[in-house]
């Protein structure tokens, strides 16, 4: 039994199935998390911007109610130039990291980011 041509048109705007979006692990951001070790290291790198674009970083914001420090997990989307030097690890620099914040895109200085891990209470946010 063959089938007609509306039979056809009928089918192809049948809709596609979404693809499923499988549930990020702390661990697989942690892959993608970039300390301020590496960012002393590379502070110079030609490749510095590209290679931690689009990649995540643990900052240190103000302390909280209970003067504990307070981490928050934010995307890298580029480097910018600031307007005074500051030190990162034993190098002077005016480079900046653009992060995403909310619906906006915040310079930050590099020297606010940490070199320990993502917490679980930090990633549940």
């Amino acid at each position: 039994k063959g089938t007609n041509q509306l039979d056809d048109i009928l089918k192809e705007a049948e809709p596609k199935p979404k693809p499923q979006i499988s549930k990020i692990e702390r661990e697989d951001l942690e892959r993608i998390r970039v300390s301020r070790e590496k960012l002393e290291k590379w502070l110079d790198e030609s490749y510095l911007e590209k290679t931690i674009s689009g990649c995540f970083a643990r900052l240190s914001m103000a302390t909280g109610a209970d003067n504990q420090p307070n981490y928050q997990i934010r995307e890298i989307c580029g480097i910018s130039m600031g307007g005074s030097e500051y030190l990162l690890g034993n190098k002077k620099t005016m480079k900046l990291l653009q992060l995403q914040i909310g619906n906006s895109v915040k310079a930050v200085k590099m020297s606010y980011v940490s070199n320990s891990s993502f917490t679980e209470p930090e990633f549940s946010k």
